[in-house]
């Protein structure tokens, strides 16, 4: 590796995914300033604490930077190597970056790779029996771990959401999630994973998808308490889709169907443009008009209404042969036709995290961070909103999805 204009990733302490997502918007803007990299150094010695997000957005630091090039440094605490290991960050580096099992060794810096091979046991998963039967490993290995699909080793249609959504059908996976979600799980494959996975898919100049997800248990008795899962993609972000037609003519506004009208009640934070943000509305209608001149948040809440897509023709439209079939709650006052419409995805999605499983829903894109839950008042909107903007417009580090579903005791 050319020791020459290195890009070095320190990480220290406690690493969440917006200090990632701050690191990416340099290495965005030193890109467009036509800086060019001999490669990056990822050094995580000294972090003491990591998630599996940030994990999946230190592979897009590297992809952007130089993904021929790059070194890791291993952490010293051996709880976080266990994490890496766990949650399959290294199988994610071969698989991504097409790195051969025997030349692996080569991106870990000094003698750190041996504490890859020599963690076995894990405390982090391995000691908590997740349901009755005991099927904790196949869990473990087949639907927590980080998957990586690569637009150059998988094909990128609804097949592939197909087979992800299906894996989730799992005798073993089904077990736990009737034992321990707060809505019926034939709803969970159809409405969350397929749709999510359709979402990142259908992303333009996406390269490749990374999901993983993670069980949070009780601090006291060790008994699963949330299920988190996340999918990002390295495409455009959702704003920038969404507002391309319209800064080309090819579309006045943004308009969910108007006979499903949806209310949002929004909140604004963040340092950039704070005092421009607390001017904005505070409640929206899917079936008002989004404009080329709205904010870029609301932008990207649009991406949320009920027949916002980029497709209205359905020329690309797909949708998984069980949906309207599955028990489920109301949406749409019941149509099931009306939900396999073009642009019902994230609605239905939504509506699923939030109205089925009593969870809560989180978009990264376009520098907004956007959480949706369910109101404190049912009377005034259907959905609470936090909108927040740390980084500004027009930082484009993909698209993150996360959702966090409570589990029963």
């Amino acid at each position: 590796m050319n020791s020459e204009n290195l890009f070095e990733l320190v990480l220290r302490g406690s690493v969440r995914v917006d200090q990632i997502l701050l690191k990416l918007s340099k290495i965005i803007a030193d890109i467009r300033e036509k800086q060019r990299f001999g490669g990056i150094v990822v050094d995580l010695s000294l972090v003491d604490w990591i998630d599996v997000r940030s994990l999946i957005l230190i592979y897009e630091c590297i992809y952007l930077v130089n993904k021929k090039e790059f070194k890791i440094i291993l952490p010293k605490n051996d709880d976080v190597v266990e994490y890496l290991v766990a949650w399959g960050f290294p199988r994610g580096l071969m698989d991504l970056f097409m790195i051969k099992p025997n030349d692996l060794r080569h991106v870990f810096i000094g003698g750190d790779f041996d504490k890859i091979k020599n963690v076995k046991d894990n405390k982090y998963i391995g000691k908590t029996r997740i349901d009755e039967k005991g099927d904790v490993e196949q869990i473990i290995e087949k639907y927590l771990p980080i998957v990586v699909f690569s637009k150059m080793a998988s094909l990128y249609n609804s097949s592939l959401a197909l087979r992800e959504a299906d894996k989730w059908k799992g005798l073993a996976i089904k077990s736990l999630l009737d034992r321990y979600l707060l809505g019926p799980s034939s709803c969970f494959a159809t409405r969350i994973v397929f749709e999510a996975m359709m979402n990142a898919i259908r992303h333009p100049d996406a390269d490749y998808i990374v999901t993983a997800s993670d069980i949070i248990r009780d601090k006291d008795d060790g008994s699963p308490k949330e299920l988190r899962m996340h999918w990002y993609d390295n495409g455009r972000s959702i704003i920038e889709s969404l507002k391309e037609p319209l800064l080309k003519g090819k579309s006045d506004s943004i308009v969910g169907y108007a006979d499903y009208p949806v209310k949002y009640c929004l909140k604004y934070s963040g340092k950039r443009g704070l005092k421009k943000l607390n001017e904005l509305a505070r409640s929206i209608s899917s079936d008002i008009p989004i404009d080329k001149n709205a904010n870029s948040s609301h932008v990207l809440l649009a991406s949320l209404f009920p027949g916002t897509t980029c497709d209205p023709e359905g020329m690309t439209h797909s949708i998984h042969p069980d949906l309207g079939a599955e028990e489920s709650g109301q949406i749409l006052g019941g149509n099931r036709e009306a939900i396999k419409m073009p642009g019902m995805g994230l609605h239905l999605l939504t509506n699923a995290v939030i109205n089925i499983y009593h969870g809560s829903l989180t978009i990264r894109s376009g520098g907004y961070k956007l959480e949706i839950r369910k109101p404190i008042s049912s009377e005034d909107c259907d959905y609470d909103v936090d909108i927040e903007n740390k980084l500004g417009d027009n930082v484009s580090s993909g698209n993150m999805l996360s959702i966090r579903l409570p589990l029963k005791k």
